[in-house]
């Protein structure tokens, strides 16, 4: 299997520069959360475990009493569905499905965790600011949690209004692309009960929203941050589905990986599709990537200011000998020079 091509932190930088003419899209998935305190697929796992062994062994619940690790670990590996052999983060849909019920105690379950970490992280704050400055507005997430969406919030009145979609069932009406603050929530939201979670959800995205979807990435770069690839929704229907009318995603999908981390086998694939359409970007983090980006984007437009007026300092100063001292600008002072020399 061909090896996917790498790039630069500094090439996703530049996605983000004033002057380029298609803005990115951002698409988040557990990873970017991480560093706020949201637990990634495996550990959820072991915390969905926990609280099931003490609803239904114990008829309390783990922030109540003390209870062993040793416990809970036999309750989840006396379950039929669960296979050693299988990585936590794959198993995480059937923990939902067999665990968490009913729906009332799988809601109840993730707005604990949710509300447990509240403070957005600096990649969620640093994205705030690139989308006030509108160097970005359209962001996926895979998560349920508010985290990126109360971050916009936080920049009113700069940011008049944060568009969120599907996190009622069928509110894709509000889509938009020329929305300045959009975040599609793509496995809904666990508030309304329309978080998408088990196995058989897991599988595809509403066509409605997919439609919506696509008409973005049609014109957008795409850069992936925090998300393994491993859902078929998101693999299958946003990424393969929108191959055609992407150009197979002549933009660019920018797909940041921590460390030496390897791509998941759908990653791979879709990389097989659309060749070095897709590139790798090694990242020390979420938070440190869109930080850097904040940072240098920031130092362009400041250098390109302080450029600007450099220039227009030599304009406007009068000739040495003169008997007119009056500035000449470009709009013509006196004589009307369109060169600004007279």
């Amino acid at each position: 299997m061909t090896r996917v091509q790498e790039t630069t932190i500094e090439e996703v930088t530049y996605l983000f520069a004033p002057n380029e003419e298609h803005r990115p899209v951002i698409l988040l998935g557990a990873g970017a959360s991480f560093s706020s305190g949201i637990p990634l697929a495996g550990r959820m796992v072991h915390e969905i475990a926990k609280w099931a062994y003490a609803r239904r062994m114990r008829n309390t619940t783990p922030d109540r009493i003390q209870i062993r690790r040793s416990e809970w670990e036999n309750f989840l590996k006396g379950q039929s569905w669960y296979d050693a052999a299988i990585a936590l983060p794959e198993l995480y849909p059937h923990a939902v499905k067999e665990l968490l019920v009913p729906s009332e105690f799988r809601r109840s379950f993730f707005q604990k965790i949710i509300s447990d970490h509240p403070t957005p992280s600096a990649g969620y704050v640093a994205l705030a600011r690139l989308c006030k400055r509108h160097l970005v507005s359209h962001f996926f997430t895979t998560n349920f949690d508010p985290l990126l969406e109360n971050s916009l919030r936080a920049e009113a009145p700069h940011i008049r209004e944060v568009t969120t979609v599907n996190k009622t069932p069928l509110d894709f009406e509000a889509f938009s692309p020329n929305r300045k603050a959009q975040v599609v929530y793509l496995h809904g939201s666990v508030e309304n009960y329309s978080d998408k979670n088990l196995p058989n959800e897991v599988l595809n995205l509403d066509a409605k929203m997919l439609r919506r979807i696509h008409s973005l990435i049609e014109y957008s770069p795409i850069v992936v941050v925090g998300y393994r690839g491993a859902e078929p929704s998101i693999m299958n229907d946003l990424f393969e589905k929108g191959l055609e009318v992407s150009g197979n995603y002549r933009r660019g999908i920018y797909w940041c990986m921590r460390g030496t981390e390897e791509p998941h086998e759908n990653v791979l694939r879709l990389h097989q599709k659309i060749g070095n359409n897709l590139r790798l970007v090694r990242i020390e983090g979420f938070d440190e990537l869109f930080v850097e980006v904040d940072l240098r984007t920031r130092n362009s437009v400041s250098s390109s200011e302080s450029s600007m007026i450099k220039t227009r300092r030599v304009l406007f100063m009068p000739r040495l000998g003169s008997a007119d001292r009056r500035p000449v600008s470009r709009e013509g002072g006196r004589g009307h020079s369109r060169t600004g020399f007279q």
